[in-house]
């Protein structure tokens, strides 16, 4: 459902408590949105939802969204920093492909599922923070363009 895809004058949103699904490519192209507030009512985002939103910097993923669709936030340049939170079990791929701003990335499911290619392309990240009994050598492969890297920067 591509609602509001490619509608360049929108710079916020706050998504209404009744809504528990935010649809493929609903914000796609929003290059002017620059913040989302979604909230805890929300369970899944879908494919590519906020994919190309260029000048997005904050945005919470609430908890109980429980999956991060392929090219989630692919593309969301300005993006500094995303907490994923616990009830979220898996991430399909691509999800923030190419988020150069990206610097802390905080990731709170010891047991979550990624690919290696949700963080393709984030050549900002300096700080990864995972939960206790998630180990950096099991998350590692993901973060290859990053200079977390080669400094093995994680908590």
């Amino acid at each position: 459902m591509e609602v509001f895809k490619g509608c360049k004058s929108l710079q916020s949103v706050v998504i209404p408590k009744w809504v528990s699904n935010i649809g493929s490519g609903a914000f796609s192209g929003c290059s002017s949105l620059k913040s989302v507030a979604i909230p805890e009512s929300v369970t899944e985002i879908g494919r590519g939802a906020f994919e190309g939103c260029t000048s997005l910097q904050n945005v919470t993923i609430p908890p109980g969204v429980t999956d991060i669709n392929s090219s989630t936030f692919s593309g969301c340049t300005s993006l500094q920093s995303i907490i994923i939170p616990e009830s979220v079990k898996i991430m399909r791929g691509w999800a923030f492909e190419g988020c150069k701003s990206l610097a802390e990335v905080s990731i709170l499911n010891p047991r979550i599922k990624f690919s290696d290619v949700d963080f393709k392309g984030c050549t900002g990240i300096l700080r990864v923070n995972l939960p206790d009994r998630l180990t950096w050598d099991k998350v590692k492969s993901n973060f290859v363009d990053s200079p977390c890297i080669q400094n093995n920067i994680a908590k």
